[in-house]
């Protein structure tokens, strides 16, 4: 069984900021995140540093008057500049991005997020077998 072990961080934000907004799932191909945004969000999920690259970003458009409303992004692990670090102990590999949720491409907006998405791939374990000849000599 390998370990997976997605985290998902934001800075503490003081207000009626809703929880649950973003759910992260790992693979080992990448980040499966599916973001729960507020009625008439208008804006674009993108990966820090990368707003010229069109797999790195999900334009958002949820109408008013739905409920909030659930919008699917893959980010692989190869691409968006995602941080990829080897851990010994325990054995697998570190990713990490951060997203941003923002209302307009240029402009810095009080609505706007950033999330730490980390995830954690164990390394399976690896089942060895040990085999040797041994000959016994009598004397």
């Amino acid at each position: 069984l390998v370990p997976v072990v997605p985290t998902v961080s934001t800075v503490p934000w003081m207000g009626t900021e809703p929880q649950g907004i973003v759910h992260l799932e790992c693979t080992h191909l990448g980040f499966k995140i599916n973001l729960n945004v507020p009625e008439g969000y208008d804006g674009v999920a993108v990966v820090k540093g990368q707003e010229d690259k069109e797999e790195c970003r999900k334009e958002i458009h949820s109408s008013k008057g739905s409920s909030n409303s659930s919008v699917e992004l893959f980010v692989a692990s190869k691409q968006c500049g995602v941080t990829r670090v080897k851990s010994v102990e325990p054995a697998g590999l570190n990713y990490s991005l951060i997203l941003h949720l923002v209302h307009h491409g240029s402009l810095v907006t009080g609505g706007d997020r950033a999330y730490l998405l980390q995830c954690f791939i164990g390394k399976p374990s690896e089942d060895r077998e040990v085999a040797a000849d041994l000959t016994v000599m009598k004397g």
